[in-house]
């Protein structure tokens, strides 16, 4: 579980490390034939170099 502050990459990226500033949820807007589907969690990471990425909760992992 990643939670704020931690330290985490994306994991096609290893090299680029950077900290968790917000954990947000949001809506999909994806119809399927039984309704609509789930929220999508989102982390949004300040990377080393100042910028700010956002990521699919199950695209981060944590750097040890």
């Amino acid at each position: 579980m990643v939670r704020i502050g931690d330290r985490v990459y994306h994991f096609m990226n290893l090299r680029d490390i950077g900290s968790v500033i917000d954990i947000r949820l949001e809506g999909s807007n994806i119809h399927l034939e039984g309704g609509t589907s789930q929220q999508q969690v989102f982390v949004i990471v300040s990377m080393g170099d100042g910028r700010i990425v956002k990521m699919r909760r199950e695209d981060v992992m944590k750097a040890e």
